[in-house]
């Protein structure tokens, strides 16, 4: 039988190849800083870390990166971002969006949830 594995294999994806026709944009939420839950350390500086990854290897420019660290990642605050960025991109453009912190899966429906700094 001749040899036919592979033939017709598709290449996966690369999912960090951003199409250059449009702008890269990273949103980044990072939250250490909780009142009503354990504080975390680790949260704010992996956020970081990726922006830094981002902008250096894959074409994310520092003018199109949105952050909210700690005290001004609030439920409010991450709303207005959604909203801005569904104003602001366009065809052609890619968002990333990553969140560190908190969050909380309902086993029941099986949906998480991100948990913002709460007041």
């Amino acid at each position: 039988m001749p040899e036919t594995r592979g033939r017709y294999r598709q290449e996966k994806p690369n999912l960090f190849s951003f199409s250059q026709k449009g702008k890269n944009y990273l949103f980044v939420v990072g939250v250490n800083k909780y009142v009503h839950f354990r504080q975390l350390t680790n949260a704010v500086k992996d956020a970081r870390d990726l922006i830094d990854v981002l902008t250096a290897n894959y074409h994310f420019e520092p003018e199109n990166i949105v952050t909210l660290f700690d005290e001004a990642a609030t439920r409010k605050n991450i709303f207005d971002k959604f909203e801005y960025f569904a104003n602001k991109l366009e065809k052609g453009d890619n968002l990333v969006i990553y969140f560190s912190g908190h969050g909380y899966l309902n086993t029941r429906t099986n949906i998480g949830y991100w948990i913002p700094l709460t007041l």
